[in-house]
């Protein structure tokens, strides 16, 4: 049994979710009377108005959102100069006359970075009424129309910044530490890490690299271990560490799951959100889904908490032995991640869970060596050197998968199987602590 308020921001991201989708899916009669059920629960049960002002907070949003996208008047012709807002491997998001269009690329476009204008022939095209990871991710940018070009031509460049001088600077060069940083820390794949990016994708293991905010909770630590030396106010220590996180976070373009990591470890900081063991990773899904109530489409922001809930109620069940513990952690996330691994990679190595304990270790000692040396372009070939550990394991173990294929998983499978995994890992619970 709970106890009171334990855990209560952890209902509250349920109760919202499932209204969000329900208005998503366009369930109306459902949403409206389970926004008056979950409404009544809530307040009687945990007290205060939470509830109602997240209620309103999100879904006004959202309506004003759900507006302005669908009076959106495209630009139809076929020469574009936009201003790049966030660029992927062979994509970008450009904002062009204040509407934002996605762009897609026949080559990779690495080399631009934010702010960067440029210019580009493509038709736009408005996004279809389907449930895929395609229109998810457009929206989640606030996007609804995009197009296919063959080549883009830099008409102005980014400022010069130091953050912007690191990238552009890993960016032309093939060296392998600059491509494992591109691949780690920026989650990007170019034309000569494409070998190394595929190996990770058909050993299963890409979404240790794609949701993995690791090198933004690495920077946290590191940095807490010496401002606790110098400073003995939490108030104090707490803030010149969030300011100095934040810079981090700008200088790898605020990248979602970092600023997940960022969010989570503060909001632990407070000794009564600490109480229940989900409320400092709801309060940060709260936060998402109340700044951008799309951010629920996200696939990869999806995963990453859902594997942040497994870490922590495994963290609860009562096993005794580490290994055994840490080997049925692995294989839960190797469940819970499957449609989503399916999707993004058309198949999936059921030999994956093992991988993720022979390298996960590696693995962050990698995003070690990254995080210290990043700033330091003078000590880059020399740290290669540290990579050979990682290099040898991924060399030993490219043969070693059994692949699945499967087409793709839809909305409603994703959500009924996530159901039954999570409904087996509570019975799992249950077993371990008679």
């Amino acid at each position: 049994m709970l106890r009171k308020n334990e855990n209560k921001f952890f209902y509250l991201l349920i109760y919202l979710l499932i209204l969000f989708y329900a208005y998503f899916l366009k369930f109306t009669i459902i949403f409206l009377s389970l926004s008056f059920i979950f409404g009544i629960h809530y307040t009687f049960k945990y007290g205060g108005y939470f509830f109602i002002l997240l209620y309103f907070l999100i879904f006004i949003h959202l309506f004003i959102l759900n507006y302005f996208l669908s009076n959106l008047n495209p630009n139809q012709n076929y020469q574009h100069q936009g201003e790049v807002i966030k660029s992927y491997s062979k994509s970008c998001l450009v904002k062009e006359e204040q509407n934002f269009y996605f762009v897609i690329f026949s080559d990779y476009c690495t080399d631009l970075i934010p702010h960067t204008i440029i210019s580009f022939n493509c038709y736009y095209y408005p996004i279809e009424q389907e449930y895929n990871s395609f229109n998810f991710l457009l929206l989640t940018n606030h996007a609804v129309y995009y197009g296919y070009s063959d080549y883009y031509q830099i008409e102005e460049y980014a400022h010069q910044s130091f953050r912007n001088l690191i990238y552009l600077k890993l960016v032309n060069r093939k060296q392998i530490y600059n491509q494992l940083s591109l691949l780690f820390l920026y989650k990007k794949e170019t034309i000569y890490n494409q070998d190394l990016a595929n190996l990770f994708q058909n050993l299963g293991i890409s979404f240790l690299i794609i949701i993995s905010g690791f090198h933004i909770l690495l920077i946290i630590k590191i940095n807490n271990f010496w401002l606790k030396k110098i400073i003995k106010k939490d108030l104090i220590k707490n803030l010149i560490l969030f300011l100095l996180t934040t810079y981090y976070l700008y200088f790898f373009y605020f990248p979602i799951t970092g600023i997940k990591s960022l969010i989570d470890y503060f909001c632990k900081q407070n000794k009564k959100i600490k109480k229940g063991n989900f409320n400092s990773i709801a309060l940060t899904g709260l936060f998402f889904l109340t700044y951008n109530p799309y951010s629920a489409l996200n696939s990869g922001l999806i995963l990453s908490f859902l594997i942040s809930f497994a870490y922590k109620f495994f963290h609860q069940i009562k096993i005794k032995n580490n290994l055994y513990k840490f080997v049925i952690l692995n294989i839960f996330i190797f469940m819970i991640s499957f449609p989503f691994v399916i999707n993004w990679s058309g198949n999936i190595n059921l030999l994956s869970p093992l991988i993720c304990i022979i390298l996960n270790p590696i693995i962050k000692i990698t995003y070690f060596i990254l995080f210290f040396s990043i700033f330091f372009p003078f000590s880059w070939d020399i740290v290669t050197y540290g990579f050979i550990p990682l290099l040898s394991l991924l060399f030993l173990l490219k043969d070693f998968k059994i692949l699945l294929y499967y087409n793709s998983f839809n909305f409603y499978q994703i959500i009924i199987y996530q159901q039954l995994i999570w409904i087996i890992i509570l019975f799992e619970k249950k077993i371990f602590d008679i």
